[in-house]
């Protein structure tokens, strides 16, 4: 049986105008597995999931700050830093491992921005998360 065709399946196609968009409700996802794996609080807000993606397709340097500052809205550089600091509180943005003044992607982004610069020249493509179940030490589901 196809799951298209189960019962309580009513999936429907999310359409994307851009790289950008696709991108950003990629970033948006993932901010939501990590709220229900317990590594954050709460998703991402939409001007946080917009700075990600931004630095997922121009990269994370200078000249890219300044391009998101731009597109953003944002009045300057300080206040792009609280909000690169929000997102480092959040586990998204690291401290360089070489130079710690600069930032990097974490490793989960990364790994979506190669699936997606894998997939972009395709029609369509599918995001799987998958649930398992696990025991706490006591044998007991939970």
């Amino acid at each position: 049986m196809e799951w298209k065709n189960r019962p309580g399946y009513n999936l429907k196609p999310l359409v994307c105008k851009s790289d950008h968009e696709l991108i950003q409700k990629m970033i948006y996802a993932y901010s939501c597995y990590n709220v229900l794996r317990g590594r954050n609080e709460k998703p991402l807000r939409e001007k946080l999931t917009m700075i990600l993606a931004h630095y997922l397709i121009l990269g994370y340097n200078k000249e890219s700050k300044k391009e998101v500052i731009k597109l953003c809205g944002l009045k300057n550089e300080v206040d792009l830093n609280c909000l690169n600091k929000e997102l480092r509180d959040q586990n998204y943005l690291i401290k360089g491992y070489h130079n710690e003044r600069n930032n990097e992607l974490d490793p989960g982004l990364k790994v979506l921005k190669e699936y997606f610069d894998a997939i972009k020249t395709q029609d369509d493509m599918s995001l799987n998360m998958n649930f398992y179940l696990t025991k706490d030490e006591k044998g007991d589901s939970f």
